[in-house]
């Protein structure tokens, strides 16, 4: 099995992930390629072997520390000038790559970005768009899982095609209840009345495809005319946007960046979203949910609503989540750390044997290049900084 793992700006938690799942994929038979564009390099953490790829500005480090050793990565190299690599230059890299290595499966985190559009062009023009697998972070709790779905993550994902309308055996309602146990930090008491609205980063590919509202203030401002008087209404803005706040003007909704979220999910009634993961957290600790965007669990009646909704029949219909977390916490996510049972969401039917280092396909990263380019790249990052370049 000829595996290619696609990621285009790993972060460092991103990238520590790619590490252990290429690791996993290895240890089951897996002949594992890594295709990172121009920004990205490994780097020796904690010192005994254990790789990690941070962003950067070239595969220096990579070259380095492992470029005799292995021959598994493909990097899309920058333009000599130091401008950002074409559009067509990217597309022709991707071509040459994916021709060479002819992958069974691969594999792309997210696929939805500004970023990716160019390898999801490359990947319908070579014939390769049926062999792609999607990779999003899981939900309960979402930092210690991920998920993998054929068809696309957030609202495009397969999620988002079942029927949850059964009920649950009592058998799966026992596991359900244990599973919901452990992962409640906090026993949930309900306040009458109290709506927790979570915001989104409104760069996040959730927001560009599957929203009605493309910022923050436009949502806000529609909540302030929908819900009605007597509620009191908490603003929770997403923790990497704390400096980007909507304005209000109603007395009841409050700014809320203090308490642990999940302080406030115990107590909320109701949480009000667009299509944030807090909405599924909020279902495990017992909260009515409203989703005003597309969401992967839209299949569920009573959770998309819209401003033409009347606020009061919405609250009062019924929502039965049960099926919906059940499939979610034991069908769907896969832990991060062990990744157990990755390769059955592949759907790849395997037997164990042993890794066998992966062939050569592309020539390696010139030594001196990668150090001119490092070292022209630092030069014309100070340069701009200092105002002599644009």
């Amino acid at each position: 099995m000829r595996i290619l793992l696609y990621e285009s700006i790993p972060d460092i938690t991103r990238s520590a992930f790619l590490v252990r799942l290429r690791k996993y994929l290895r240890g089951k038979g897996g002949n594992v390629f890594c295709l990172l564009d121009d920004r990205v390099y490994s780097r020796l953490q904690g010192g005994q072997g254990d790789y990690g790829i941070v962003n950067c500005s070239g595969p220096m480090t990579h070259n380095l520390v492992l470029g005799n050793r292995d021959t598994s990565y493909v990097y899309c190299p920058r333009d000599e000038d130091l401008k950002v690599i074409t559009s067509g230059k990217r597309r022709a890299f991707y071509k040459k790559s994916l021709r060479k290595i002819k992958p069974d499966r691969i594999i792309v985190w997210n696929g939805l970005s500004s970023h990716h559009e160019d390898f999801m062009t490359v990947l319908n023009e070579v014939g390769f768009a049926d062999k792609v697998f999607f990779m999003e972070m899981g939900w309960l709790p979402q930092k210690d899982y991920f998920c993998c779905d054929n068809l696309g993550v957030n609202a495009r994902s397969s999620i988002s095609q079942n029927d949850y309308s059964k009920s649950l055996s009592l058998e799966r309602q026992v596991l359900l209840k244990q599973a919901i146990s452990n992962y409640c930090k906090i026993i949930p008491a309900k306040k009458k009345k109290l709506i927790l609205v979570p915001l989104q980063i409104e760069s996040d590919s959730n927001i560009i495809h599957f929203s009605p509202y493309k910022t923050n203030q436009e949502f806000i401002t529609m909540l302030e005319k929908w819900i009605p008087d007597g509620y009191e209404v908490i603003i929770r803005p997403h923790p990497l946007s704390v400096s980007k706040i909507p304005k209000w003007s109603r007395a009841d909704f409050v700014l809320d960046c203090s308490h642990d979220l999940y302080q406030t999910l115990a107590v909320a009634q109701l949480v009000i979203g667009i299509n944030s993961t807090v909405l599924i957290e909020a279902m495990a600790y017992g909260a009515k949910v409203m989703a005003f965007g597309k969401v992967f669990f839209s299949s569920l009646g009573g959770v998309s609503v819209s401003e033409d909704d009347r606020f009061e029949k919405v609250v009062g219909s019924d929502l039965n989540v049960d099926s919906l977390l059940y499939d979610l916490i034991f069908n769907r996510q896969i832990s991060i750390h062990s990744m157990e049972g990755v390769e059955r969401h592949l759907n790849w039917e395997h037997k164990c044997m042993p890794y066998h280092a992966s062939e050569p396909f592309l020539n390696k990263y010139p030594l001196l290049k990668v150090f001119n380019g490092e070292i022209r790249f630092l030069a014309a990052t100070v340069a701009k900084k200092l105002g002599f370049l644009k």
